[in-house]
């Protein structure tokens, strides 16, 4: 089985893609971060990190894909500081 997982970030995005058979070690198919300009504006932001996970769902054709969860419910004011910085 193949995992694309997601660290999302709207500055950072951080990808990783693994090879998997229960019983067998975890094989480390690659990994990368995807950055954005916090000056941007956030579509601009938005449509290059969604143009990247493209390439890479397209690359490594995942049998799933795994998504860290956000803290922006648990940290509310740093996630909106990391969004957008003074």
């Amino acid at each position: 089985m193949r995992v694309l997982g997601v660290d999302p970030g709207l500055t950072r995005c951080g990808l990783g893609v693994i090879d998997g058979v229960p019983g067998r070690t975890l094989t480390l198919v690659g990994t990368d971060v995807i950055r954005t300009p916090p000056g941007d504006d956030i579509a601009r932001r938005l449509l290059a990190l969604e143009a990247e996970i493209d390439r890479w769902l397209t690359e490594h054709r995942p049998d799933a894909v795994a998504v860290e969860r956000d803290r922006v419910r648990s940290a509310p004011r740093a996630a909106r500081r990391a969004a957008h910085p003074e």
